[in-house]
Order: structure tokens, then sequence, then C-alpha cells
């Protein structure tokens, strides 16, 4: 029953701790992700150059996931994912200040971002992961994957929530498709693009670097595992 796991999951602290900054922190990117494209045509009025920026940053994206495995072994998840995702928002936070108008500066922000950003795919399902062991040494059972299916429907939820209000959001501001846009529609899209969406996620950080389940804290849980794992062959 989805429902009787959904509630399983959610009295697992460590499992609802890491779910309630995760589902914040997507719902920020998502809106990131989506309002890009119109930050690009509408506030830097650089439309034909947008593939090359989202392209620049999902190379960045790649080239740093090996940077972030190698952080995963030497730092705790939690304050990793953290530093991850603050220099991603850092960089999108920057784009607010930018002058209406085309601006080179966008390429090092989105190279920025994309490094940042990377921690994304990399922690958030590790941690998952150490989530599913804490709950077997619990309660006896493996149930990795109705974490994993409760996690999966967190991010679609998250993500369809951002695609929902940013449709109601450009309409609040005036958003025209296709035409000049009026400051009022400006400020919107910069707005939700990089500031609001940023400060989101440096507001959501401090839950991250005290998240319970440590490297130390897992450890010890793997070691228990194992006991119990030979105590049963």
């Amino acid at each position: 029953n989805p429902f009787k796991s959904l509630g399983k999951a959610l009295r697992n602290k460590p499992f609802l701790w890491l779910c309630v900054v995760y589902f914040v922190v997507n719902i920020s990117f998502a809106f990131i992700k989506t309002l890009m494209v119109y930050y690009l045509e509408y506030n830097l009025l650089m439309k034909a150059e947008t593939t090359i920026v989202m392209g620049l940053m999902l190379v960045c994206v790649t080239i740093a996931l090996p940077f972030w495995q190698w952080v995963s072994r030497r730092l705790d998840k939690g304050p990793a994912y953290a530093i991850g995702t603050g220099i991603g928002a850092l960089a999108v936070i920057l784009t607010f200040f930018l002058p209406h108008g085309p601006s080179n500066l966008i390429y090092v922000i989105a190279a920025l971002a994309g490094f940042g950003f990377s921690s994304q795919w990399i922690f958030p399902w590790a941690m998952v992961a150490d989530v599913a062991d804490y709950d077997r040494l619990e309660t006896g059972e493996q149930r990795s994957g109705m974490y994993y299916g409760v996690w999966g429907l967190a991010t679609k939820i998250s993500e369809a929530l951002a695609l929902a209000a940013v449709g109601w959001i450009l309409a609040g501001f005036g958003y025209q498709p296709n035409v000049e846009q009026t400051p009022q529609a400006l400020l919107g899209i910069r707005m939700f693009f990089g500031l609001i969406p940023a400060a989101i996620i440096l507001l959501s950080l401090p839950l991250l670097f005290k998240y319970p389940l440590t490297r130390k804290s897992h450890a010890i849980v793997r070691a228990k595992l194992e006991e119990m794992d030979a105590a049963a062959r």
C-alpha cells in the first residue's frame, strides 16, 4: 500500500529530515531549470546563446561529478551536499544583479552553477541508501525499494509544483510570450529564476549541516548490519 509505505518512511527521522530539505531544494532547482530559458531570452536578450549556456552548465555538471564523489568519501554527506548546493545557489543569485542586455558573465555563472549543482546528482541518492541501512538495523527488514519509491514520488511532486507555480507567477507579473516584456515581467523572471530560489536553498543549508546520519554513525550502522548478517548465516 503506497500510503502505508509513505507513513512508514516518514516515521524514519533521518529520512524525514532529508526529504524536507530535498523537497525544498528540488522545488527551487526546478524553478531555476524552468526559468533559465526565459531569463536568457528576455532579461539578457541572448536567446541565440541559450543552447551554449545550458550546454556549458551541463558539461560542468558532468565534469564535477568525480570531484563530488571524491568529496563524499572524505566529508559527511550532509555538509558536502550543502557545500555543493550552496556554491550553485550563490552563482545563480548573481544573475539577479546582471544588467538588462547581453553579458558574458552568464558563462562564468553557468560554469559555477553547474559545478555546484552537480552535487545534486550525487549526495541525495547516496543518502537515501544510508537511510535504508539505518531502517534495516532498526526494523530488521530490507525496505530500500520503499524509500527510493517515496523519494521518486517526492521528486515528481516537487517538480510538478514548481512547473505549475512558474505559470502562475509569470502570469501574475504580466508576462506575454514572444513580445518585449514590461519591467514588471522582467523583474518577476529575475526574482524567481535567481534571487528567490537561491535564497531558499541557502536558508535550507543549516539543516544539511546538522543532518543526523554522519559518516561515523553510518559506519556503526554498517558494522552492526554485518554482525547481524553474519549471525543469520
